[in-house]
């Protein structure tokens, strides 16, 4: 979801998607001892799991200038309950939203190496409808 707030438009930025592999670990925390990499969250078996939790590192974008703005974008991520960005929440959603699409202004929590969870909560029975990207946005002040 675009941030109405934002002064560039979706097309004006520089996209990096953020693409497999991912370590995927059931319940809603993290926990290395359980992971298994995956390419992305449609690869999860999660018919036995209330909730899963991706996570991946990436590199901060290079060429940043002051005032350019790095956004997380998530789009055809049902179910998405939770993102944090290097151990701290940068978004979340309560349970009884229905939310697709995400978009969150990351600049300032980007560090030189960073570490991307996503927390899903799935109803039962459903399997995660998770079919779409996760990637970074780059809006350039020049």
């Amino acid at each position: 979801m675009a941030d109405s707030s934002s002064p560039h438009h979706p097309s004006d930025r520089h996209a990096i998607r953020l693409r497999g592999p991912w370590w995927c670990s059931p319940g809603p925390r993290f926990d290395e001892g359980r992971a298994i990499r995956v390419q992305w969250a449609a690869d999860v078996e999660a018919e036995n799991v209330d909730a899963f939790v991706m996570r991946r590192a990436f590199n901060r974008p290079t060429g940043l200038e002051a005032g350019d703005r790095v956004y997380l974008v998530a789009e055809s991520v049902e179910h998405l309950r939770a993102i944090e960005l290097n151990g701290q929440a940068v978004w979340t959603c309560e349970a009884t939203e229905s939310v697709t699409a995400v978009e969150v202004d990351i600049v300032e929590t980007l560090q030189p190496v960073n570490q991307l969870d996503l927390t899903f909560a799935l109803p039962r029975p459903a399997p995660p409808r998770v079919t779409g990207e996760v990637r970074l946005e780059i809006a350039e002040v020049r």
